[in-house]
């Protein structure tokens, strides 16, 4: 009777304990869930912006523009429009058939425009407002930007430093980004292409050397040449005000890389 007892008493003892780690497993597993689903939820929010390169319009803003195109004028593949006081990414619809670029749903406020084809981007992008016209000193202060550069984003294994704006102790940049090396997607197939991006990167400095402030990628995509796009400055790129209203701007006329200006009637 006694070791009848004792069995009776192990096998509920060993019942209850399977039991509790069951459903300590199970409460486990749902914190785990939980804490999975909500640390996704708050870097989905927190980087909402760098997983999605380009600003969600808002349909309540009613500003926009439409940009003709010459009939010898380059019909790039994308087409930003970056803030001034935002600093925000706007992708535009690039119409072929019609020659023209269209932005719609934007926020009041002055913007560049920034242009990609296959080999060349276009920008005249203002990174700091009011920069100064002469860089002559800052070749100590553009080095030690450079270096700070090389340091981010580990990905990239080639970086190009197209411009630096100073004005006084802020600084802004435009980067671009490319990968020469194998990579690789999120199913594990090999890229075919190179991996290219465009930053814009801001800098202050404090006392002592230059710290990062801000970051904004306004461009990434798979190119199939591992070398550098050629960049190209025009003028009538900056500075398009959008108010509330849609407008129809000058005709815009974009050259190929290596020849002279189409012009525009």
């Amino acid at each position: 009777m006694h070791a009848y007892t004792s069995y009776i008493c192990a096998m509920a003892n060993l019942y209850f304990s399977t039991l509790v780690r069951q459903l300590t497993g199970s409460f486990c597993l749902m914190l785990m869930v939980s804490g999975l689903v909500s640390t996704h939820m708050v870097k989905a929010e927190d980087e909402y912006e760098g997983l999605f390169l380009y600003t969600k319009t808002n349909l309540e803003d009613t500003g926009g523009c439409v940009i003709p195109l010459t009939e010898e004028s380059m019909i790039p593949n994308q087409a930003i429009l970056v803030g001034h006081r935002s600093r925000k990414p706007y992708e535009g619809y690039i119409d072929r058939e019609r020659r023209r670029i269209s932005f719609q749903h934007l926020p009041v406020d002055k913007y560049d425009l920034v242009l990609v084809t296959d080999e060349a981007f276009y920008e005249n992008v203002q990174l700091v407002p009011f920069a100064d016209a002469s860089t002559d000193n800052r070749d100590e202060d553009r080095q030690l930007i450079q270096d700070e550069i090389m340091k981010i984003e580990g990905f990239f294994d080639h970086k190009k430093v197209h411009i630096i704006q100073f004005r006084d102790t802020s600084s802004g940049t435009l980067v671009q980004q490319w990968r020469e090396k194998v990579a690789l997607k999120q199913s594990g197939a090999r890229v075919p292409g190179s991996i290219h991006s465009l930053d814009l990167i801001w800098f202050e400095r404090p006392l002592k050397g230059w710290q990062l402030t801000r970051r904004r990628q306004i461009w990434r995509q798979e190119l199939p040449k591992a070398e550098p796009m050629r960049h190209i400055h025009l003028e009538t790129l900056q500075t398009i005000r959008i108010t509330t209203t849609i407008k129809t701007l000058p005709v815009l006329a974009i050259p190929e890389p290596g020849k002279p200006m189409p012009t525009a009637p």
